[in-house]
């Protein structure tokens, strides 16, 4: 995610993001993803989000203090983003790199734009 949309996340919710954070280490095509389970979680005082990422090609979301239903809300929304390209937010679908060594959900544009750097053209 770009440094103008982490703070952009930080600016808008403080309260959430005023703990220790890891890392806000995923594409800016899933932002409208992470800034909608923020604006969801951020009515709890006791939210606090610990890390942002991609993993297996999905988004995770970790956060402490959050109540079951806000778990299962965050849920849908990781599961949401195996059908939104990472990078640029269209639709997309969860692929493995040709050597199987990393699982990324990208449209097909990005995919070919990936592929190709990972080959160094």
């Amino acid at each position: 995610m770009s440094p103008e949309r982490r703070k952009r996340l930080c600016e808008s919710f403080p309260a959430l993001f005023s703990g220790h954070i890891i890392s806000m280490d995923c594409g800016n095509g899933w932002y409208p993803i992470v800034y909608t389970l923020s604006q969801a979680l951020a009515s709890n005082p006791e939210a606090r989000v610990a890390q942002i990422k991609e993993k297996f090609g999905g988004l995770r979301y970790y956060v402490d203090g959050v109540s079951g239903d806000e778990e299962r809300f965050i849920c849908a929304a990781e599961n949401a983003s195996f059908e939104i390209c990472e990078e640029c937010g269209a639709p997309g679908r969860l692929r493995d790199e040709p050597r199987g060594r990393w699982l990324k959900t990208f449209c097909d544009a990005c995919d070919d734009s990936y592929l190709q750097r990972r080959r160094g053209k």
